[in-house]
């Protein structure tokens, strides 16, 4: 989210995960987070629910869509669902980047291969199961943890993003 606000995006769309999970309910607080951040007020209508699958990707993108909704950039909650939104662009006649920059989570393998190349959050999953494991290691020995590990994810920018109109 900082840096499309910081390449001029003011309006950007966000596709929830499934907002059962706890994945889905942090990075929806992180995109209201972000937007707070940097002054910018949330418009509920700018966001919209999927299920973790590009259709529902492509299905919340329609949503924005029929709603009227204006927006220069998206961020979809894993990149199955940004692939499925840059679809439903494209067939709505949306240009990708040109139009709506767009990044996901995840940084799946195909993500450099679409067109254009999707910009994604890098997320460090073996290091996140490697602790998952440590710590189940420690608490079958009677540990008890104190503490909450984080991970920080990368941006990999690539085609999908370019700047927005208030840079």
């Amino acid at each position: 989210m900082s840096q499309l606000i910081a390449k001029g995006h003011r309006e950007i769309a966000f596709i929830t995960g499934s907002l059962d999970s706890p994945t889905g309910i942090e990075r929806l607080s992180g995109y209201k987070a972000a937007l707070a951040q940097h002054h910018i007020p949330l418009r509920p209508s700018l966001i919209a629910q999927g299920k973790w699958n590009p259709a529902s990707g492509a299905a919340a993108v329609s949503e924005l869509l029929s709603r009227g909704e204006t927006f220069t950039a998206l961020v979809a909650s894993n990149d199955d669902m940004a692939i499925g939104a840059m679809k439903q662009l494209h067939e709505s006649g949306v240009a990708t980047p040109e139009a709506v920059s767009v990044i996901g989570f995840d940084d799946v393998a195909i993500a450099p291969y679409i067109v254009p190349s999707l910009s994604s959050v890098r997320i460090p999953v073996t290091e996140m199961i490697k602790e998952t494991i440590s710590r189940l290691i420690f608490m079958l020995d009677g540990g008890e943890f104190k503490y909450q590990q984080t991970f920080s994810g990368e941006l990999i920018l690539r085609d999908s993003v370019i700047d927005g109109p208030h840079r």
